[in-house]
């Protein structure tokens, strides 16, 4: 659509809208039509496949109008991915079915919409224009009241093109070199903000900035546009020289969904914001079903001091740190010494994301001297090595590795990796709190951080994209969710379960059902243990060493880990004729009862079949989920959906019957 963009004609930018059965008498009226869409909700079409005139011509009798170019197009939301690529980063946004198709009418003359599937699955993108990318080099910030004719963030509109417009007055008297640009941050005036130290750790309301600043980034506008949301937590640091040392964030849902499940932190501190050389650090934390959020986010000088009073304000609004288990962080990272300084009862182990990227960087053709094939091939064996679920895959998998033949990336692997396994493969810590999709969603989530990071230089921007992002991935995790409580809900309605599998089916997310069903496996595989009994509990020795089992509890490091029942659990209640389903022993963070509370508001105890009104809970999450689904749309879709629940509820209302029916367009 670039061409496109060249000959956009003069006009505002208006409400476009495309509907089955409209006509185009040229290909680049329809191009355009779909590109207006686009830009007016704020979504992004790509032509994923096309016919031409000239190939459809062998099999089409009917003359075709040459001005159509193809006999048929189809333009798919650029966020559902690229079929074509395999490129993990291309998956930022998953498998949006958005989609405009356009077929040759039946004399050949014009082009007719015979698909208009407009339903995203994601919030609109903020224009172009909407994000301001200046950039300076100055040697002192300033602040000033500015008048009634402030310019605006967002620009204005020309010639139907929304143009940027910077809205930071410049002051360049010598400007700095880059390392002392780097070395020092900007400077708060002394009327601005209070002198406050990094361990007494002010808040929003006790930073006392001037109303508009003038330096790019912003950092007036972004902290009154937080400060605008009740939800939001925020914290300002400042050193003794009014410097700007730290911006720490975290709104309501994020503090929840960490206090719900701490065991697991995941840290990304791999990126730099553009024009304060300061580090982006964002928390992920690990749901009871393999999925990771972002519980916090804080933009640091990177220093020990700095990280470590981040850290302490991380702490003083999530109680919930107590109980984390471990935290993942890159290998290579300087704050892990903070980490275990601030968090001590938290082991630190190795991101396999970082981990992999790492490798990535190392094995190359540039340093290596290795073919791209080459290359590729290592990478294939280095993950199968990452994911390994044992010690014995895991020197099959190194086997297979050295079998390469590739000198270099060998030597590479002895030297670095090789020597600590224990630290970044899988299998071989015994944790289970989250998979290997999980790394990948961090990957493409690592991805568009680092792209907000690096392309907008201001923190108002970034903030406000860091936002939309947050709200994307929700909308992502709702549909788990939902999936979970209508498995619950299926389930409470069926005969009673009377396998231990069918059980703890009922019980648990399907991500924990799982792994416990892999445990169960492994019992009709392996057969029964020999244990000898002492006091109530049997001595086993496993593959991880001697260790303690009884009938709800094991000492073996998937056990201790992940509190879930092992296979020697199942064991011991098989060899004692005991009943191999229990709840006893199951954490609460892998049970559906608790995984449904995490982004619902109320009381979710009525989530509960066995309690006396499981209807009332379901009923209201799912018309929460309603409710976004039809006010997310564009608004000739609102408006057709607000209808049709409309006269659903005055058929009920009536007494009436109700029933839905999928209607599918079909060309003639």
């Amino acid at each position: 659509l670039s061409s496109l963009r060249r000959n956009m004609t003069s006009g505002t930018l208006r409400s476009y809208r495309i509907r089955v059965g409209d006509e185009f008498p040229t290909f680049e009226e329809a191009e355009r039509a779909v590109y207006n869409l686009a830009r007016a909700e704020g979504s992004a079409f790509w032509r994923r496949d096309s016919r031409t005139v000239r190939a459809a011509s062998k099999r089409v009798k009917t003359p075709i109008n040459p001005l159509l170019r193809f006999y048929q197009v189809t333009w798919a939301c650029l966020k559902g991915g690229r079929k074509d690529r395999a490129n993990l980063h291309s998956r930022i946004f998953s498998n949006c079915t958005a989609k405009i198709r356009v077929s040759a009418s039946r004399d050949g003359q014009k082009l007719v919409v015979v698909k208009a599937d407009l339903e995203h699955n994601h919030l609109p993108d903020i224009p172009d224009a909407h994000k301001s990318r200046t950039t300076a080099h100055c040697d002192q910030v300033t602040f000033v009241v500015e008048g009634s004719e402030q310019q605006s963030l967002f620009g204005q509109e020309q010639h139907g093109v929304l143009k940027r417009k910077r809205q930071a007055t410049r002051r360049r008297e010598q400007p700095p070199s880059r390392a002392e640009q780097t070395e020092k941050g900007p400077i708060l005036p002394e009327q601005s903000v209070k002198q406050v130290g990094l361990s007494d750790s002010p808040n929003l309301n006790g930073v006392g900035l001037s109303p508009s600043p003038t330096w790019d980034y912003n950092l007036d506008g972004m902290l009154t546009e937080i400060k605008n949301d009740t939800d939001n937590i925020v914290e300002v640091l400042v050193d003794e020289g009014r410097e700007l040392s730290g911006i720490y964030y975290q709104d309501k849902l994020m503090q929840k969904h960490f206090e719900l499940f701490p065991e697991l932190l995941l840290v990304d501190a791999t990126f730099t914001l553009a024009s304060l050389s300061m580090t982006v650090y964002v928390q992920f934390a690990v749901d009871g079903n393999g999925e990771s959020e972002i519980v916090s986010v804080f933009v640091v000088n990177e220093d020990a001091e700095t990280v470590s009073a981040m850290l302490d304000i991380f702490k003083h609004y999530n109680p919930a740190w107590e109980r984390t288990q471990s935290i993942l962080t890159d290998r290579g990272s300087t704050d892990r010494e903070v980490y275990k300084c601030c968090l001590p009862r938290a082991c630190i182990q190795s991101c396999p994301l970082h981990t992999f990227l790492s490798m990535e960087r190392e094995i190359n053709p540039e340093t290596m001297k290795v073919k791209l094939k080459q290359r590729q091939h290592c990478l294939e064996h280095m993950r199968k090595m990452l994911y390994s679920s044992s010690v014995e895959e895991y020197e099959e998998n190194v086997e297979s590795f050295y079998q390469t033949g590739v000198k270099p990336a060998i030597s590479y692997f002895n030297r670095m990796w090789n020597p600590v396994r224990e630290d970044w493969v899988v299998g071989l810590n015994e944790s289970c709190l989250f998979k290997q999709g999980c790394t990948e969603w961090l990957a493409a989530v690592h991805y568009k951080l680092s792209r907000i990071a690096c392309n907008f230089s201001d923190l108002k921007s970034f903030f406000l994209e860091l936002k939309q992002l947050s709200q994307t991935l929700r909308l992502g995790r709702e549909k788990q969710l939902v999936k979970a409580m209508l498995n619950t809900l299926s389930l409470s309605s069926s005969s009673e379960p009377v396998t231990a599998e069918a059980k703890y089916s009922k019980m648990l997310t399907p991500y924990a059902h799982q792994l416990v069903l892999k445990q169960l496996l492994q019992i009709s595989n392996e057969g029964v243990p020999d244990v000898e009994t002492e006091g109530g509990a049997a001595a086993v020795l496993s593959g991880c060493g001697p260790i303690r089992v009884t009938a709800t509890t094991c000492t073996c490091p998937f056990a201790a880990l992940n509190r879930l029942p092992c296979r020697h659990v199942f064991a011991f209640r098989a060899n004692h004729g005991l009943d191999l389903f229990s709840e006893d022993g199951v954490a609460a963070r892998w049970c559906l009862k608790h995984y449904c509370r995490k982004l619902l508001q109320e009381d979710m105890e009525a989530l509960d079949p066995s309690s006396t009104d499981p209807k009332h809970g379901f009923t209201e999450s799912l018309l929460q989920r309603l409710v976004r689904l039809t006010a997310a749309p564009s608004t000739e879709v609102y408006e057709e959906r607000i209808e049709i629940l409309g006269k659903l509820a005055s058929l009920w209302k009536q007494g009436k019957h109700a029933s839905v029916i999928e209607l599918v367009e079909v060309r003639l």
